[in-house]
């Protein structure tokens, strides 16, 4: 199914994150990919910090590759599409303070771990992660879409998903 590459790439981060945060020693946090309806509802007694893709495009890299230059996964199957997932990470708390702490530590997980490796039906797969800045203004476009205050946030992008 297409979209698998899409959710376990995202999946491999939050666990990749769980993961760490497990053994920083921090206080228990929860990380979970939701989606648009899944941020009104995120409980904020407990620390959690949620992975959502608000925006899905084509690779600008190899968006004028020729077809012949993105190899089939099987005779006669077409070449691949290949998309960057942009992604809000948002931290959910009573304290500011441990949102800011959970933030804080994120960014520099995911600078030190800047390439993930994700399934797809075609075996392992390799795709990088890199912040993306958003403009104060285009993040708060987005929390307004999303009919919720403005948050402390972090955004990434996730390159060249191949599906």
């Amino acid at each position: 199914m297409v979209g698998e590459s899409l959710h376990a790439s995202c999946l491999r981060i939050a666990q990749h994150l769980a993961d760490g945060y497990a053994r920083s020693g921090g206080a228990p946090c929860t990380f979970s990919i939701v989606g648009a309806g899944d941020l009104v509802r995120t409980p904020r007694q407990t620390i959690n910090c949620t992975l959502y893709a608000y925006r899905f495009a084509q690779n600008q890299n190899l968006r004028s590759a020729r077809p012949r230059d993105l190899r089939p996964r099987a005779s006669g199957d077409a070449p691949p599409a290949v998309l960057d997932v942009h992604l809000l990470l948002t931290a959910w708390a009573e304290r500011a303070e441990d949102e800011l702490a959970v933030l804080g530590w994120v960014a520099r997980e995911l600078n030190g771990a800047p390439r993930i490796e994700y399934p797809t039906p075609g075996g392992p797969a390799m795709a990088d992660v890199v912040a993306d800045e958003l403009s104060i203004g285009d993040l708060a476009a987005l929390w307004r879409a999303l009919a919720l205050p403005l948050r402390p946030s972090l955004t990434y992008v996730v390159r060249q998903i191949a599906l």
